[in-house]
């Protein structure tokens, strides 16, 4: 009796048994080109029996292709059954075949070919790929020569995406591809998680990418999740009750985020809170009596006085001559005489302005006649008496014709100039106005350029308002008059612990071991380089990777034999297929050639003790599985009917309840 037919038996059983769960998916093998330009068999001959005198085939093969799926095999047996599927291609002929043009043209031949599966796919395969010649040009397997074959072993994840691979004989080239894919409603790493998503009176839910049930959130629900239906419980950062709101970063006093825990602040504001005012004097207007305020950063201010008022915040008025209260040389005397400025002590002064200045203070400039000031009569210049106030006294007379009056001739009979002066400027007479802050001119209908004297540093721009300025800042600078730097740093971007280096508006994060990108938050893939060998599956880590080694191999990278494994002594016969890799993600191991020689596989060396071990070990794995199976199926019921009874001795409850 052939041990080793039987226990491959006992094994195929096995994997039946245990992939024999809700799944539901389907391979697909994608031929895409071949090529046999000398028109010869396995065995080098004409496929014809034709040749011409210089011994070139006459005539081409009559090539078909059968493609055979089973399970995983450490050493390949071509002649076993193919337990996943077996297809057979019509006749294709010519000495070049391109798939993709032949393609729905031949009757029969259907490509990419389909071997659906039911069962949970197992993630690793074995496949092979036969080209024969056929003289029947039938479907059938009815005798005929093989061209070539190849044989390949495969680990391989539920994925969208085509899996390139090329052999190359001696005589023979095919290019070809495969992926596996789940049926609808069908999820996981081997669709076997079975999810349908519904909204109706049995449940509100969607389906994860790996078939696990989501509840359908609130509508709008941006940065959140629910437990139940119409629900939104905001990830953290967020807020509101679409979770579309972002929370600012603790101790955020005057500022807003875009994103969470940013604090940006608002304008006139500054520092890593957003509490430095940088803008005091227009969130506080300190300056009192007219005077004007600027901003010295850092929630500093100073006050420039109007003439008659001192103090830090102009709130005192100037009472003596000790104080200096008369500008543009002019004399400053006490006495009672004249014009005059009163403390609450009852000291007086008077300013006695040089020649060409009037005013309390002779912060004016005097008026003569060279400046025209009689607007409808005749101007004459005089000199003010010794004896006058010369803070009042004008330095020309004005006569006026009949029908004008006052000091310029500026008013006529009968017209009211009380609108005279723009912009809240008081009238004074001789068509003068006392202008406010801010404004200039006859009538105060100048603005005063505020930018004149507040430069704004570091390529500021200076922007003119109603008595202020204000700078608009190139990107990287704040403050008031631009004198900050941004330190980006001070937002932490930098992720997993990379360290971070302000630069002029920008940052660099250098990152540590295993991370990578401008803030350190994408994962460094070790296993980009495809570092396991012999079919490994490669796991990244953070700065390293570990290796999921396939059968008979171990080692960091799968790169040493296991001493346990039943080694193959295949003897292949013809030439061998060269394997040329498309994919680098998987490195793989292939086994195969032409015309593989299945008497030459044995397995020398296990004693008739150790082959009964192996077969009641594999039996009795599936029967486990079996018992706990049942196992749990007997629980389920039993709690089902408690609850049963629970429910009916609830309802009993409620009628008895509702009957008082």
């Amino acid at each position: 009796m052939n041990w080793i037919y039987i226990l491959a038996c006992i094994y195929v059983s096995s994997q039946f048994l245990l992939l024999k769960v809700a799944g539901s998916g389907l391979f697909e093998l994608e031929l895409r080109y071949f090529q046999n330009e000398k028109s010869i068999d396995h065995n080098e001959k004409c496929c014809s029996e034709k040749a011409d005198a210089q011994g070139r085939c006459i005539g081409t093969c009559k090539t078909r292709f059968r493609a055979c799926l089973k399970h995983y095999q450490a050493t390949i047996d071509t002649t076993s059954p193919c337990t996943f599927g077996d297809v057979i291609t019509p006749v294709l002929e010519g000495t070049t075949l391109n798939f993709t043009a032949i393609s729905g043209a031949k009757e029969g031949f259907t490509n990419p070919i389909r071997f659906p599966f039911e069962f949970g796919w197992p993630g690793y395969f074995t496949l092979i790929i036969e080209a024969w010649h056929d003289t029947n040009e039938t479907t059938t397997r009815s005798p005929g020569t093989l061209i070539s074959r190849l044989s390949i072993q495969r680990i391989l994840e539920v994925s969208a995406d085509w899996m390139e691979d090329s052999y190359n004989s001696s005589h023979t080239m095919i290019r070809y591809a495969f992926r596996v894919t789940c049926d609808p409603n069908y999820y996981g790493a081997g669709c076997a998680n079975l999810c349908r998503k519904r909204d109706d009176q049995f449940g509100h839910y969607t389906c994860s990418p790996i078939g696990e049930r989501v509840s359908q959130c609130t509508p709008g629900c941006l940065h959140g999740h629910c437990n139940k239906p119409n629900e939104c419980i905001c990830q953290s950062g967020w807020k509101g009750p679409l979770c579309d709101e972002c929370e600012p970063y603790p101790g955020c006093l005057h500022g807003t985020c875009k994103k969470p825990w940013e604090c940006i602040c608002k304008e006139g504001w500054g520092g890593l809170f957003c509490n430095q005012d940088l803008n005091y004097c227009t969130n506080h207007k300190p300056c009192l009596n007219g005077g004007t305020c600027f901003n010295t950063g850092q929630g500093l201010y100073t006050c420039q006085c109007r003439p008659g008022y001192k103090g830090t915040e102009c709130e005192l008025s100037i009472t003596s001559c000790s104080d200096h209260p008369c500008l543009h040389g002019a004399t400053c005397t006490s006495t009672v005489d004249g014009e005059t400025s009163m403390d609450a002590d009852g000291r007086k002064y008077q300013c006695h302005c040089a020649k060409g200045w009037m005013g309390r203070h002779c912060e004016r400039e005097a008026i003569t006649c060279a400046e025209k000031p009689c607007h409808q009569g005749t101007c004459v210049d005089v000199t003010p008496s010794s004896s006058s106030s010369s803070s009042t006294s004008a330095n020309f007379r004005c006569d006026c014709p009949p029908g004008y009056s006052g000091t310029a001739c500026e008013i006529k009979s009968g017209e009211c100039y009380s609108n005279y002066c723009a912009n809240g400027g008081t009238w004074i007479g001789m068509l003068m106005c006392l202008c406010p802050d801010g404004f200039v001119g006859d009538r105060c209908e100048e603005n005063v350029d505020d930018c004149v004297g507040n430069l704004c540093l570091n390529g500021g721009t200076c922007v003119d308002a109603d008595n202020h300025f204000k700078c608009q800042c190139v990107p990287g600078f704040i403050g008031t008059h631009c004198e900050e730097k941004v330190d980006l740093c001070l937002t932490k971007p930098c992720a997993n612990g990379g360290i971070c280096t302000n630069l002029e508006n920008d940052y660099r994060c250098q990152c540590r071991a295993g991370f990578t990108g401008k803030d350190c938050s994408a994962d460094v893939d070790e296993c980009h380089s495809a570092p396991c060998r012999n079919g490994g599956t490669c796991i990244n880590r953070v700065n390293s990777y570990q290796c999921v080694c396939a059968g008979g191999y171990r080692g960091h990278s799968c790169e040493e034999e296991s001493a346990t494994v039943i080694q193959r002594d295949a003897d292949i016969e013809g030439s061998e297929f060269h394997h040329h890799h498309h994919h680098p993600q998987q490195q793989q191991r292939h086994s195969g050639g032409e015309g593989v020689d299945s008497s030459s596989r044995t397995a020398d060396g296990l004693s008739s003790g150790q082959i009964v071990l192996i077969a009641m070990f594999s039996i009795s794995t599936p029967l486990l599985a079996f018992i706990a199976t049942t196992i749990v199926i007997c629980l389920k019921r039993k709690r089902q009917r408690e609850q049963e009874k629970d429910d009916a001795e609830a309802r009993k409850q409620n009628e008895q309840n509702a009957s008082h």
